[in-house]
Formats: C-alpha cells, structure tokens, sequence
C-alpha cells in the first residue's frame, strides 16, 4: 500500500514529513485559540502573544528534554535545539515548556487562568487530530484513525459544553486525563508513565486549585445579585423568544419559498431579508452567550470580578450591564 515519503525537499532544505502534519496542526491550533479567545472577550494581539511565546516555549523544551534524555554534548544539544528540522521531540518538555508561559503571563496580565487553559485544551484537541493524521499517513498505521477521530470528538465536545455545562477550568483538567487515557491506549510504552503521572496529577491539581478559587465569594448585597440573577435570566427568556420570531420573519423560511419567484426583485428582497435576519441571530448569540458566561460565575461565587484584571467591578456598571464579566477599563481596552 502507498504511504507518503518520510521527508521531502524544498529549494534545497530536507524537511520532515511529519513536521507538515505538525506546522498544519499548529495553524489549527491557531485558529481555535483565536476563535475561542475572541468569544471570551480576550484582546486577540495579546492572546497571539501569549499563544506564540508559549509554542516557542514548547519547542525549546521538547528538544532540549530530548538531547538531555539521549545524553548529547553541549554543543550537539544546542545544534539539536537549532535544527528544529531533525526529529527528536519529549512530551513532557512540549507540555511543561508550553503551561509554564501561559500561567507566569496570564497571571502578570491578570487573566482568568483557568479560561485560557480551557481556550488551550480545546485548541491543543483539534492540533493533536491533525498530528494523528501524519502517523496514518506515514506509517500506515490504521489504527491511528480512530485516534484522529477521538480527539476531533473531544474538541467538539469541549467547544459545545464550554461555557454552557461546564464551569470554567473544568475543560482544562478533562482535557488533561482523557489525554492520558487516550496516549496510554495507543502508545502504552512504560517510558511515558512519568509524563501520564504529570498530566493526572496536574490534572488534579487544576480541579482543587478551582474549587478554591470558588469558593471565594464577591462582597455584593444578596438583594442586588439576586435582582440581577432575575434581569438575566429574564433577558435570556426574551432573546429566545426574539430568536424564533426572526426564523418566523426569515424569507427563507416562509411557506411556498421553494417555488420560483415571477420577479429578479423578490430574489433579492429574499436575500437581503435572509442575511438581515442572520445579522440579528449571530447578535443575539452573542448575547446569550455572555448572559450564560455572567450566570456561571454567580454559580460558581465570583460574579462582580473581572474576568481579565481580577479587579472588583462596580455595581454601576452591573446594574446598567448585568451580563458584564470585565470592568470598564479593561472593556474599553
């Protein structure tokens, strides 16, 4: 059976063909942090600063983890190190190198810690579906599809409960014990056991640290949280309702649609009310969206915090805002 070549040439530099399957996987990863970082209010010039700095991180780890492992000499580590185009990567050291940046920085930047380590964990699940692909590709190892598979299931799965089921930092540490579960199954060696003990461990840590964290509540009057409990969720009430009056409203809903229409017009007037109606939807969201961001953090003790400073929000703009999960300065920003 075919397989593709273990490496190919470009204007005359050799490249690992499983390297392309890793530089696709990070352009995935990529996308998926911006995307999921834009929905969280994350400034999007900051969060490539911190996403870029950290896979940096990762790389220079991962090799340097792997020429100590080998016992290379200083000088080979450091060339080892530079050719990033040589194979020779450690788990570990990708993993370590890439959480270390991300928490000293979002702590200096007074992020939420466990909504970018959630933002990550979906990201890294849709970049580890692409890796996979390369061990199908490369080495013929059929297996591995289902593998591709299972991690494009956990990304969707994180993507679709975020924000909605599961409370913050609770992705972060399914995403940590599902991937021991999965690396375990296809690659079972003993030499990764240190580095499975590190995820489940981590893992555990993240949950204790979150329930923690949690359990601190915000100094807000219980009358006004529960004034503002009741204005949310009666606006989320009203926008579902607005919600199916504009699919009732939408052109290309409308009975008899499918028939041809007598003039170019009507065609257009369908087109224009069609994307009218989809503007007014992807508003409404948007909306529904940051109501069920503000209602987790009731549940979870730490509405009235802003969710990028850490700083107290004032009961002004909660009062004009409920759905409001950053202070003023930091929305302005």
């Amino acid at each position: 059976m075919y397989s593709l070549p273990t490496t190919f040439e470009i204007a005359g530099f050799t490249f690992q063909t499983f390297g392309l399957f890793v530089f696709f996987g990070f352009v995935f990863l990529t996308f998926a942090t911006w995307y999921e970082g834009k929905k969280d209010g994350f400034d999007d010039e900051r969060l490539f600063d911190l996403l870029f700095v950290s896979l940096f991180s990762s790389i220079f780890f991962a090799r340097l983890f792997h020429a100590l492992l080998i016992k290379l000499s200083f000088m080979e580590t450091l060339e080892h190190i530079v050719h990033i185009g040589t194979p020779g990567l450690h788990y570990a050291g990708l993993f370590l190198g890439f959480i270390t940046p991300v928490y000293i920085i979002s702590k200096r930047w007074r992020w939420s810690i466990f909504r970018i380590f959630d933002i990550f964990s979906i990201a890294w699940s849709l970049c580890l579906s692409v890796v996979m692909l390369g061990y199908v590709a490369l080495q013929q190892k059929f297996e591995y599809i289902i593998a591709f598979s299972l991690w494009l299931l956990l990304f969707g799965i994180f993507t679709l409960l975020r924000n909605k089921i599961l409370k913050s930092g609770l992705v972060f540490s399914m995403f940590l014990l599902a991937n021991v579960i999965l690396f375990y199954a296809f690659f079972p060696s003993p030499n990764y056991l240190i580095f499975y003990s590190l995820l489940v461990t981590l893992s555990l840590s993240n949950l204790y640290f979150r329930e923690k964290y949690a359990s601190y509540k915000v100094p807000l009057n219980l009358d006004l949280l529960k004034q503002l409990k009741n204005r949310l969720t009666s606006k989320s009430k009203d926008l579902g309702d607005a919600a199916k009056l504009i699919k009732k409203e939408d052109p290309y809903f409308q009975e008899g649609r499918t028939s041809d229409n007598a003039e170019l017009t009507d065609e257009v007037y369908e087109d224009v009310g069609h994307l009218n109606a989809e503007a007014r939807q992807e508003s409404i969201n948007k909306s529904q969206q940051q109501i069920s961001k503000a209602m987790e953090k009731i549940a979870e003790g730490t509405y009235g915090i802003c969710e990028q400073c850490g700083n107290k929000i004032s009961e002004d703009r909660l009062q004009a805002y409920p759905e409001a999960t950053t202070c003023i300065k930091c929305s302005e920003k």
